[in-house]
This record gives structure tokens, sequence and C-alpha cells, in this order.
């Protein structure tokens, strides 16, 4: 699983590399907390878990430009 912090509108947002594009963790989940990398990282399996399935989605393209520091 790819996961990279993507810069939006709403700040920086974790997204996750799926079929095509990228997809909002915290959106497509539903648990905002779920946006931010140290949240998932400190919170271990059970985030990834949540967050593993978005990987089958079709997701947004991003550019180079919109990558943010995590």
């Amino acid at each position: 699983m790819r996961l990279a912090t993507i810069a939006t509108a709403r700040g920086p947002r974790l997204h996750v590399r799926a079929r095509s594009g990228y997809v909002d963790t915290g959106e497509a989940t539903g648990d905002e907390r779920l946006s931010s990398l140290e949240h998932v990282l400190a919170a271990g399996e059970p985030a990834l878990d949540a967050i593993r399935p978005l990987a089958e989605r079709d997701g947004r393209e991003i550019r180079p430009a919109d990558y943010a520091a995590g």
C-alpha cells in the first residue's frame, strides 16, 4: 500500500494510492482522524486495516506539485 500526503484546500491530508489516482483516507472512511499520517501510524494495524481497502477504488490524479510534507 502506497501512502502520500497531499496538499488540499483543507490542508495536508493523507491519501492512499488507488487503482487509478489517490483516495483521501479521511473522506473515504468517514473518520477524519485517518487523514493524518501521524494518527494512522500511531493507531497501528486497526487504522491500516481501515484504509487498506481504499487501494481498490478509483481516485483522483495528483500533480507532482500537490504532494506535501507528511
